[in-house]
Formats: C-alpha cells, structure tokens, sequence
C-alpha cells in the first residue's frame, strides 16, 4: 500500500524549516556581534578623543598658569626692586628705584622743638625734608616710607613734633605726583648722622651720610 506523498514531503519541510532557523540565528549572531564590535569601536574611539581632549585641557592649563605665573610674579620680602645707585648717598641726593620711585633727604639742620617733645637730654635735635616723587604706576601710601638714624656711633631717638609739623604722612601719592613732609631725630652729633632710607620691604635700602 502506498504511503501518500505529504507524508514524505513533512520530514523534508521540517529539515528545510530547521535549516533556515540555523542560518537566521546565524545571521543574528553574526549581526549581533558585528554591532558588539562597532559599538566598542565606537567607545574606544570616544575614549581616546576624551583622553586627547582632556590631555589638551590639561596642558592649556598648565601653560595658563604658567604665564600667569611668569606675568603675575609676587613681591615677596626682600629686595626686589633694586635701587639704581651705588654705596652712600649724599644729602640733598636723590634715591631712585627701577619701578620709578624717588625719595629726597635734605641735609640734617638743627631745630627748636615744641614744649610738648619730651627730649631724653642725651643729644641735639636735628630736623630733614622728605621728598617722595612717584614714578611708578600705583599710589604709594606716603606712612610705608621707614627711615631709621644713627648718630656718634648711637641709634638716634625719633622725634614727633606736630606743633612743628613733623609727622608720619597720612596721604597716597598718586602716580606723576609729589610730597615734601620733615622728619626729625635727636642725634649725638648732628655733623655725623647716618640714615636708612627704605619706602617698602620689597625695595633696595639707601643709605645716606654726613661723611
């Protein structure tokens, strides 16, 4: 007895449907891994530009704040403002400094002070003019200028006599500008009296001589 076809041509259908779910599933495979491997490319790709990027980002800075390093360079303590002059000055000299700064001792000169100055009665009253030129391009607070006298081998006594007019300055002096203001000491001998002239810790002290 004869077996009816569709019989047979089920087993073949079957075989022929399994073929094609193995070729699909090998086509899935074979896409899903092409993705996998476009997606790492693709990440590996992204994180090389963002290492380069930031790399970049790093050397811009530092190449940042080395300039500003280099072209904003802090005055410490010391002498960074050099003086342009050489050994003692005589009064009546003019001090100058690199940055435009220009200070003026006039020669020691006796004076009578007010009733109100306690003198120790050890030496002689000696008053000077100071004059502050700022050459530079900020205001110079005129009190930050520190002078300091010797006299007879002795540190003179300062003295402050504002019925004379001999005070610290309160006032800036603007840059272009000038003021004259006296100081005054109590010297061992005003024929010999020695000065430390400094207008900041950042400048170069001058010194000025009677000899």
């Amino acid at each position: 007895m004869k077996k009816p076809l569709v019989w047979l041509a089920a087993p073949v259908l079957a075989v022929a449907l399994s073929g094609c779910s193995q070729i699909q599933d090998t086509l899935s495979s074979g896409d899903s891994a092409s993705e996998s491997s476009e997606k790492s490319e693709s990440t590996e790709n992204s994180n090389e530009s963002t290492e380069a990027e930031s790399a970049a980002d790093d050397a811009e800075s530092e190449d940042s704040e080395s300039e500003e390093s280099e072209s904003e360079e802090p005055r410490g303590l010391g002498d960074e403002v050099p003086g342009e002059f050489d050994g003692e000055l005589a009064y009546g000299d003019a001090a100058v400094w690199e940055d435009g700064m220009e200070v003026t001792i006039s020669e020691p000169e006796g004076y009578e002070p007010s009733e109100y100055v306690d003198l120790s009665g050890d030496g002689e009253p000696v008053a000077m003019e100071v004059t502050i030129k700022n050459g530079t391009d900020e205001p110079f607070q005129a009190h930050s200028l520190r002078t300091a006298a010797s006299s007879g081998g002795q540190e003179a006594e300062t003295i402050y006599d504002i019925e004379n007019d001999i005070d610290l300055p309160s006032t800036d002096v603007r840059p272009g500008k000038e003021i004259t203001y006296k100081i005054a000491y109590e010297v061992k001998d005003k024929g010999d009296v020695d000065l430390d002239l400094n207008p900041g810790f950042e400048y170069d002290t001058a010194y000025y001589s009677s000899k």
